[in-house]
């Protein structure tokens, strides 16, 4: 590893160069130096995997306090009648709950407007904000097909009368005015350029998708479906990342129905 000889790489010494990382790249690395070691043993340049013997570093994100379902809807009604050329992207994802790289790959071709189905089959991103490269996306559980609504497919219909207007020829479905794919930035800047118009707290695009996922636990969508609709391996991840918007309320409904009775 550098100038170091892998013989050398003692676990002390890859627990401490994990503990100079920070966030989530700790765990992704520790993931890789594991794999890359099972190699290393199998092809007998190692005697023994050292990651073996190095406690795993745990990433537990900070949990963002999403404004009221009133701000949410607020913000989605208000896109739904705005003329700011960013209004159709972000009423979308907060419809949908796409991560960026699918919204920034998704084309015309991959929505069925007259069964009202968007296939998501493909997600880009900009490789130091230089090139730009499409692929599949996260996960296979991530290619899927999700019902589209008849206000998200109003707003659909509004992106593709806006982007005729400019005369754009492009198959995407939410480029940047300069006619490329979508940027980080460019998508973080029409979401708080929204919320302020909208008079909400401002968010972060990915906080659309959490916010499409938590009032659809919230609104007693079982788990299994939300999970599908996000694109997750399991129902287990998406249970780890919403448990805060799992209701309680009907299970105390229901108790209480059986201690008390009908009668009350």
């Amino acid at each position: 590893i550098g100038q170091v000889r892998l013989a050398r790489m003692t676990p002390v010494k890859w627990q401490r160069f994990l503990a100079s990382l920070e966030g989530r790249a700790a765990s992704h690395v520790s993931a890789i130096l594991c794999r890359a070691g099972n190699v290393a043993l199998r092809w007998r340049w190692l005697p023994d995997n050292p990651m073996n013997h190095v406690v795993p570093p745990r990433y537990q994100p900070a949990r963002r306090a999403l404004p009221p379902r009133e701000d949410l809807v607020r913000l989605f009604q208000y896109c739904c009648q705005s003329d700011d050329p960013a209004a159709p992207l972000v009423g979308f994802t907060l419809a949908t709950g796409l991560r960026l790289g699918e919204v920034a790959a998704l084309e015309w071709g991959d929505i069925d407007e007259r069964a009202g189905l968007l296939h998501v089959r493909r997600s880009g991103q900009w490789l130091a904000g230089r090139q730009w490269v499409v692929g599949p996306p996260k996960s296979p559980a991530s290619q899927r097909t999700i019902p589209l609504g008849p206000t998200t497919l109003a707003l659909l219909e509004r992106q593709r009368q806006r982007l005729a207007r400019a005369g754009f020829e492009t198959p995407l479905v939410f480029p940047r005015p300069n006619g490329q794919a979508l940027s980080y930035e460019y998508a973080s800047e029409a979401v708080r350029r929204l919320c302020r118009k909208a008079g909400v707290p401002e968010l972060r695009f990915h906080d659309l998708r959490h916010a499409a996922a938590s009032l659809a636990i919230l609104g007693g969508v079982p788990l299994t479906e939300v999970s599908s609709f996000l694109g997750h391996t399991s129902p287990t991840t998406t249970s780890s990342i919403y448990a805060h918007a799992l209701r309680s309320d009907r299970v105390t409904a229901v108790l209480e129905q059986a201690l008390v009775g009908e009668g009350g």
